[in-house]
């Protein structure tokens, strides 16, 4: 009897256990939003991330397309380098901006918009990160962004070529060359070759030492100055850090290597006019020549090629301007 009456309880207890489990409410499962979608049209000039390069307060064009989720557009910021971006630089065609930030809650475009817009470059050269936030009701967002790098304008170069100044104690016709065409020249006669003059010659060598006797020791003194009135220096150290000559593609670098080059360190008198003269010449020293007009031509010394014996000494140059 002990035994139906134990089975019996045990009976009840898991009944009333599935009566209670049953009856709980089922979970929830929270209802998802669709947050705003915020993109870049094809009717731009940059593109989602990307970077474009102009000059300084150039116009970029960006079409900016907003598409609303689940909740209406509330509002769009505007952020340059992280800070409200100053309005007088930026303009949606039909609409008036008054804010960084701004709202677009009960108004026409709370659904969605495709907006042109215009973003004035700064005129100071640098790298200006834009982004611009979409935000809607709920306060889900979404965001693009694209970079602007402003660079000053620059002038090609005229030309980039190789030339070769002799020993100017050489044949007639040796001893000057014209930075312009590579072509060599003498001091008092033209090149008999080309027909070069004198006159057209930006850069000379200054011969030899009559006081070393050339059967002993090479007399050439490898240095160079100025001729026809131009105006010599050495770049020792440049303007920037990683300067390099193979790279310098633009009038606006050689000008700035030409302020950041040094006076050649020695003086002499030729025909009675002081001359700024160099130290004898290695391969890789940097020149740079100015002319009377202001052309000024950078010249790299690719090789010094003494010649033992002989006044055919030369330099191998390559020249920019």
């Amino acid at each position: 009897m002990k035994k139906i009456l134990s089975f019996l309880a045990a009976s009840l207890l898991l009944l009333n256990l599935f009566v209670i489990t049953g009856c709980e409410d089922e979970p929830t499962t929270p209802d998802v939003k669709d947050p705003p979608v915020l993109s870049i049209g094809s009717s731009s000039d940059v593109v989602e991330g990307g970077t474009i390069t102009v000059a300084p307060s150039t116009s970029v064009a960006v079409q900016l397309i907003g598409t609303a989720g689940t909740d209406g557009l509330k509002s769009i910021s505007f952020k340059e380098n992280g800070t409200d971006m100053d309005l007088d630089r930026l303009d949606v065609a039909g609409l008036t901006i008054g804010s960084a930030t701004h709202l677009l809650e009960g108004t026409s475009d709370e659904n969605g918009f495709t907006w042109d817009m215009t973003v004035t470059a700064s005129d100071t050269p640098g790298t200006y990160d834009y982004s611009v936030t979409l935000t809607d009701a709920g306060g889900l967002s979404s965001s693009t962004n694209f970079t602007i790098v402003v660079e000053n304008p620059t002038t090609p170069l005229d030309a980039t070529l190789m030339g070769v100044l002799f020993n100017q104690a050489g044949p007639a016709g040796r001893g000057a060359i014209d930075l312009q065409t590579g072509n060599t020249t003498g001091i008092s006669t033209a090149d008999p070759t080309t027909g070069t003059t004198p006159d057209m010659a930006e850069l000379r060598d200054m011969g030899i030492d009559p006081t070393i006797d050339p059967a002993v020791e090479e007399n050439w003194r490898m240095q160079v100055t100025s001729v026809n009135g131009t105006e010599v220096r050495i770049l020792i150290d440049p303007s920037t850090e990683n300067f390099d000559f193979d790279l310098v593609d633009n009038k606006e670098a050689i000008a700035a290597e030409w302020a950041a080059a040094n006076i050649l360190p020695n003086q002499e008198m030729i025909n009675g006019v002081s001359h700024d003269v160099s130290d004898p010449v290695v391969a890789g020293d940097i020149f740079l020549v100015r002319d009377a007009d202001g052309n000024i031509f950078l010249i790299r010394v690719d090789s010094v090629d003494p010649v033992f014996g002989s006044n055919e000494d030369s330099y191998t140059l390559s020249i920019k301007y």
